[in-house]
């Protein structure tokens, strides 16, 4: 999906798109905390970074961010997330580590806008289907990193796929050659999914950041989605935001 490409309805609103009964004017980019929507601050880095002793070296980006203006908590998202198969997993590469839900490997991120709690882990790893889903083709994953400063939290979601990088396993994973975009729409749709199920309020944006070449490669868009989640109808004051489309219906 493209930029400007999602039209979502249900308890979805996409700001600056036609759909789900008319269209809607979009705000500015990185809207500021005065603005009441789409808080977080600009971090330190966009990417999450490999550890050393990883079978790759490189970098994944960030690409979208539950911001700190919502209501609805992480581990409530998460919860509501489980009908698409999300799951919780533990960080472990070893061979027999999915037996006990570890089955993603540690990447690092600098998250915080003045470089404090530099190059933290993960704070929550997700797999669809968990455990089981390391040997799916096109298997979605994800690691969330919460920023202290503001208290919104950044996921970096990749799709990815089995494959051998060594002469002999085990067996590691490749991204799918669009899986840091397809990653953030599919993280994108189960959060959607989530809020209509749930019946919360939902507002989503497009947001900058930085184009690259990920691991094995593989590209990704220069921007991200940001969602504030509510259970609450959410005042867009003069955000410029739309007014179509928020909330359950």
């Amino acid at each position: 999906m493209g930029r400007n490409g999602l039209v979502a309805c249900g308890a979805l609103a996409v700001i600056g798109l036609a759909g789900c009964g008319g269209g809607g004017e979009q705000t500015g980019k990185n809207a500021s905390k005065d603005q009441q929507m789409f808080i977080y601050d600009t971090p330190a880095d966009w990417n999450a970074h490999t550890v050393s002793g990883s079978r790759e070296s490189g970098i994944e980006p960030v690409n979208f961010i539950l911001t700190a203006d919502s209501d609805v908590g992480i581990d409530e998202l998460i919860s509501a997330m489980g009908t698409d198969h999300w799951q919780k997993v533990s960080i472990g590469t070893g061979l027999f580590d999915p037996a006990s839900g570890k089955c993603i490997s540690e990447e690092t991120a600098t998250v915080e806008p003045d470089r404090t709690n530099a190059n933290a882990g993960q704070s929550i790893s997700l797999r669809v289907d968990g455990c089981n889903g390391i040997w799916e083709s096109g298997e979605n994953h994800a690691r969330l990193y919460p920023q202290g400063a503001t208290g919104a939290w950044f996921v970096a979601a990749a799709k990815e796929h089995p494959c051998l990088i060594a002469a002999i396993p085990p067996w590691w994973h490749c991204i799918d050659s669009d899986g840091y975009n397809q990653g953030r729409d599919g993280f994108f749709g189960a959060v959607m999914n989530a809020a209509s199920r749930q019946g919360w309020y939902i507002a989503c944006e497009d947001q900058p950041r930085p184009a690259g070449t990920g691991l094995d490669g593989i590209t990704f868009d220069d921007y991200l989605f940001a969602c504030v989640l509510s259970h609450w109808p959410i005042d867009t004051g003069s955000s410029g935001a739309p007014t179509t489309g928020w909330g359950p219906h």
